[in-house]
């Protein structure tokens, strides 16, 4: 428990992403090293800037991290760090795989076994065909239908899933508290049952544009 405080610390950090994280963890071995270097420590590793040293020494969002705790254990999400047995082996094995993944559902497995079908959130009447066909099929298959969340393709895409029988995973471009958009309370509902909505982002991160090319 005291590590994964640190893994949700370190995930925290303004200005220090995946790549960076990944590169701190493998010099200094943990979280909790990471947060005991002081700066002088930080930036004799290299690529880590100032600001990045500082941002670390200085980090105070230790009530945020504790609160994320206690909502997890509380059963309103589970937490995922690279260090765990159940963290997703296709994302350990990208150049930037995020350090924590925030999961409502379950992941499994068979999830190994996934295909992400996204598109515009403005589509056509085809482009709803393809997609539900599409989707529908390969559930049947077996396959995990991964998508976004958005409006449109991505949506019809889940929901397509859902009712072959299928599983889905959605993967948000915010915080696993944050239902957006709106209109899709109902997948935020229903995937958890049938699959898994996951988030690298921490709670209460709002859906901000930048944040869309990180999650894809």
């Amino acid at each position: 428990m005291e590590n994964l405080r640190y893994w949700l610390g370190l995930n925290m950090v303004n200005g220090v992403g995946p790549i960076t994280i990944k590169h701190l963890i493998s010099v200094f071995g943990s979280p909790k090293l990471v947060f005991s270097a002081n700066e002088d420590e930080l930036l004799n590793i290299a690529n880590i800037t100032k600001s990045k040293a500082e941002a670390i020494v200085n980090f105070k969002e230790w009530e945020h991290v504790d609160r994320e705790i206690e909502r997890s254990e509380r059963g309103e999400f589970s937490i995922i760090t690279m260090e765990h047995e159940n963290y997703p082996l296709g994302l350990r094995q990208i150049d930037d795989p995020p350090p924590v993944l925030y999961v409502k559902g379950e992941l499994r497995d068979s999830d190994r076994f996934s295909i992400s079908i996204v598109g515009s959130r403005r589509c056509t009447g085809y482009g709803v065909s393809v997609a539900e066909m599409m989707s529908n099929k390969l559930s049947s298959y077996g396959l995990t239908i991964v998508s976004g969340m958005a409006k449109g393709i991505d949506s019809i895409a889940h929901r397509a899933a859902l009712s072959a029988g299928g599983r889905s995973i959605g993967v948000l471009g915010c915080g696993i508290d944050i239902i957006y958009p709106k209109l899709n309370v109902d997948l935020f509902r229903n995937i958890p049952a049938s699959g898994a909505i996951l988030t690298e982002f921490p709670t209460g991160t709002r859906p901000y544009k930048e944040n869309f090319p990180r999650r894809n």
